[in-house]
C-alpha cells in the first residue's frame, strides 16, 4: 500500500480492525445465504401466541 507510510501505529491497527469487522461481516452474511433455510421465501408468518393474564379481583387485593 503506498499509504501505509503515513499512517502512525494507531492508525494503522484501526484501519486492520475495520478491515477484520467488514471480512467477518461477509463470512456472516456468506453463511447466512448459504444455509437452505434462509435461502427459501416463508409464505406464512409465525404465530404468535398469547398467554393469559390473570384478572386480580377487588376481594383478592391486600393491603401493604
Amino acid at each position: 500500500m503506498p499509504f501505509d507510510f503515513q499512517l502512525t501505529d494507531d492508525q494503522f491497527a484501526l484501519l486492520g480492525c475495520l478491515i477484520a469487522i467488514g471480512a467477518s461481516f461477509v463470512l456472516m452474511s456468506l453463511s447466512y445465504h448459504a444455509n437452505p433455510e434462509n435461502s427459501e421465501e416463508k409464505s406464512e408468518a409465525p404465530e404468535i401466541k398469547r398467554l393469559p393474564v390473570p384478572q386480580v379481583q377487588a376481594d383478592e387485593r391486600k393491603a401493604a
